[in-house]
């Protein structure tokens, strides 16, 4: 299987998994705002992804030897994952 063929396959994947969980977020933004989700997803997410800071010590090693410049885009990309998420949240709220 190519690298293309794999590439495409995480796409729809992505697209099915972004489709559910925009399915399941309508349900959940009746009752609580789009701010206490975004924490509890990020939470639940870095207590799931934090095995996997130990089990691959090269990606973690890999994050300690960025350059301040590097840092800052890794910065800046979490805040913009995160104010889009945020939009995507507020949208599907008052939708």
């Amino acid at each position: 299987m190519s690298l293309h063929t794999i590439g495409i396959l995480y796409a729809v994947g992505a697209a099915v998994t972004w489709g559910l969980t925009y399915t399941l977020d309508q349900k959940i933004l009746t009752s609580i705002s789009p701010v206490v989700l975004l924490f509890i997803s990020f939470a639940l997410g870095a207590v799931l992804l934090l095995p996997m800071v130990f089990i691959e010590k090269a990606a973690f090693a890999s994050l300690t030897a960025l350059s301040t410049s590097r840092l800052l885009l890794v910065i800046c990309s979490i805040a913009l994952v995160t104010l889009a998420n945020y939009f995507a949240l507020a949208s599907i709220k008052h939708i």
